[in-house]
């Protein structure tokens, strides 16, 4: 017979229902979050992410102000910094 372990839930359910992780590791983020993806349509995994972490994890969803698509490729970071800088 194999062993079971039984995890502990680590998660309440905010005023929406949502369940939400306790000491969560993205808790200490800034208050306001920009993503970044190089991607297009449906294949922006930034996008993508915004929409999972507003669907399932309100409380840093709600902290993203925009999502920018960049071509990651061409750009140091210092050239991403700038790019954000003049939005």
């Amino acid at each position: 017979m194999a062993d079971t372990i039984q995890a502990e839930d680590h998660t309440t359910a905010d005023q929406t229902g949502h369940k939400q992780h306790k000491n969560s590791a993205l808790s200490h983020l800034a208050d306001e979050i920009i993503l970044i993806g190089h991607g297009k349509g449906n294949s922006n995994e930034a996008e993508l992410l915004s929409e999972f972490l507003h669907k399932h994890n309100p409380t840093i969803g709600n902290r993203i102000i925009r999502v920018e698509d960049m071509d990651l490729s061409s750009l140091s970071e210092a050239g991403i910094e700038r790019r954000l800088r003049e939005h």
